[in-house]
């Protein structure tokens, strides 16, 4: 029981960190490293002539990682001198805006957007003209479908398949095959939102267990959920 109404499976306590056979020779690289001696068979030959006897992969990936750095890590006073500032802001890094993002910010509505989102609006329109013409059509089948303007598809459609943008031919083509089904959802207050909804939660349970518990635990997991529901609707 404790398990079904989980809301997620426990996670397993992170095992600690054993110590390295390097450890004890970490404070002489760091300091050779401070003083300039950037050469990794040259530290391997001191650190080697100091007793280590641990493998070559081993210390050579350390001395990558403070190549990486490009820092000097102190472990005394003294090095610390010797070890360049090391800024604690990190410039955060640029969202790229993907193509996904980009089709979503084209077809949602002007007034919903943020003004970091509208200047990305904005620049797509402006990068070409099939972009423009993309973004009007977009625009209208979305506010088309939104106020169940069904006599305006046909015209859509039309307009749609003459811009000579091969994605929106593609579009129009789809719709066409499923005219009736498409059209009918212009009109008909009915959705299939509430069993996608059903869809979606049935996959976020597998995700949450996958590859970590057997279909007994899912089965529960869903019947548990969806007996709660029921004895909410009803009371």
């Amino acid at each position: 029981m404790q398990f079904i109404q989980a809301e997620g499976f426990p996670e397993r306590v992170p095992s600690v960190p054993k110590p390295s056979i390097l450890d004890p020779y970490k404070p002489l690289i760091l300091e050779r490293w401070a003083q300039g001696c950037h050469n990794g068979t040259q530290i391997c030959h001191e650190v080697t002539l100091a007793g280590y006897t641990g493998s070559e992969p081993l210390l050579r990936l350390f001395i990558t990682q403070l190549r990486k750095q490009q820092v000097c890590v102190p472990t005394s006073p003294a090095l610390a001198a010797c070890s360049p500032p090391v800024s604690s802001v990190q410039s955060a890094p640029k969202r790229r805006l993907t193509p996904t993002r980009a089709s979503w910010l084209c077809v949602r509505p002007p007034e919903k957007l943020d003004e970091q989102d509208r200047r990305y609006v904005s620049q797509l329109r402006e990068a070409h003209p099939d972009l423009e013409k993309v973004y009007q059509l977009a625009q209208k089948f979305v506010s088309m479908l939104s106020e169940q303007r069904g006599e305006d598809l046909d015209e859509w459609l039309a307009t749609a398949e003459q811009s000579d943008i091969a994605e929106l031919k593609r579009f129009v083509s789809g719709v066409r095959r499923d005219y009736v089904a498409v059209h009918a959802a212009f009109f008909s207050k009915w959705s299939n939102g509430q069993v996608e909804g059903q869809v979606a939660r049935l996959k976020l349970q597998k995700r949450m267990v996958y590859g970590r518990a057997k279909f007994d635990l899912l089965r529960l997991r869903v019947l548990s959920r969806a007996s709660f529901l029921i004895a909410f609707v009803l009371s």
